[in-house]
């Protein structure tokens, strides 16, 4: 008797490990590069992110002073990546096909993220600071962002939408800042 009720608890926690939640993996919404264009030509993207952003899981502010990483909504790939992959892509939308500085070298983005997951206060973030580099690497124009972009319904699926939305709204302010005439585009 003794013997079966101190098995029973066991088999429980046995019975509960075996059905360990499934890890769904996410990716940026997609968006396709030129046709004409590869998304590398004349424009290279150096992205930094602190640690706790540049792991695999998904990161979720729950207060002011706390965030949550996901154990199973994770990155397909490390974020850095899929934001300069991302962001490449639509910058090839949004700039002549191949931009280059005035002496001819390829541009240089430097995005330093401090921010880019989603709120408690039921927004998506991305915030930091981006910076067009000459050849030496020396930032030419360097500027801070913080876009917060709402969050439409709950889930995992809904914060990649929004922080989706919000890359493409900094594709569109670092297109803005860089165009001609502070670059030059080739024909």
């Amino acid at each position: 008797m003794k013997r079966s009720i101190l098995l029973f608890p066991l088999l429980l926690t046995l019975a509960a490990c075996s059905s360990a939640p499934k890890v769904s993996y996410y990716l940026l919404q997609d968006v396709a590069a030129k046709p004409d264009a590869s998304s590398s030509a004349g424009l290279l993207l150096d992205v930094k992110l602190p640690d706790y952003l540049s792991g695999p899981a998904i990161v979720y502010q729950t207060s002011e002073v706390e965030v949550n990483l996901a154990q199973y909504h994770q990155w397909a790939e490390s974020p850095d990546k899929i934001l300069a992959r991302n962001l490449a892509a639509r910058l090839s939308r949004l700039l002549p096909a191949a931009m280059t500085t005035p002496t001819g070298k390829p541009v240089k983005i430097r995005l330093t993220v401090e921010q880019f997951n989603g709120s408690y206060q039921g927004h998506a973030r991305l915030a930091g600071r981006y910076s067009l580099l000459d050849e030496k690497g020396t930032p030419q124009l360097s500027r801070p962002f913080d876009i917060r972009t709402p969050q439409q319904g709950d889930g995992y699926d809904a914060l990649v939408a929004a922080l989706s939305v919000a890359t493409a709204q900094l594709a569109a302010e670092i297109a803005r800042a860089i165009s001609p005439p502070a670059l030059t585009a080739v024909p």
